[in-house]
């Protein structure tokens, strides 16, 4: 574990996935609500969860033709959305979409891959940073936001 600065980090990563975006006619946008936000991480780990947020929001994304990722806090918390603007995953698999091998959609999946574990895998991962990951979804906009303690020198 080691103190990083999420913005950066999460821009990086934003950055490494526009071959994906540009083959899914894709772009990304930054909705930057916050100066600083510093948390204690591994970022090897971390990266495969936002790896997966971010692919999935290609994946399940493409016709709204962007994804969206916002910097915000929330009291002592640092807050990271990533968002699509594509088809709405039904209010019936909010409950189950953490869950290993699930998979929203069972058609469409087919269609787009994916083995039903890269959201438990992203999940795990937060959890194990002490931080809380949760979905929205509406026929609009789906967000994928997740919450991080500041890191605080001791």
């Amino acid at each position: 574990m080691e103190r990083l600065d999420l913005k950066a980090f999460i821009r990086q990563l934003a950055e490494e996935s526009v071959p994906e975006l540009t083959k899914a006619e894709m772009t990304y946008e930054i909705d930057d609500q916050a100066d600083e936000l510093w948390i204690e991480a591994s970022p090897k780990e971390l990266v495969r969860a936002y790896e997966n947020l971010i692919t999935n929001a290609i994946r399940y994304g493409r016709s709204g033709g962007k994804v969206e990722i916002g910097f915000s806090k929330r009291g002592n918390e640092a807050v990271i959305r990533i968002s699509n603007f594509g088809e709405m995953i039904a209010e019936s698999d909010i409950p189950f979409i953490f869950e290993r091998f699930y998979r929203a959609e069972k058609s469409r999946s087919q269609h787009t891959g994916g083995s039903g574990l890269g959201l438990a895998i992203s999940k795990s991962i937060i959890e194990r940073h002490n931080g809380v990951i949760y979905v929205e979804s509406s026929p609009h906009r789906t967000d994928f936001i997740t919450y991080f303690p500041f890191f605080i020198e001791s």
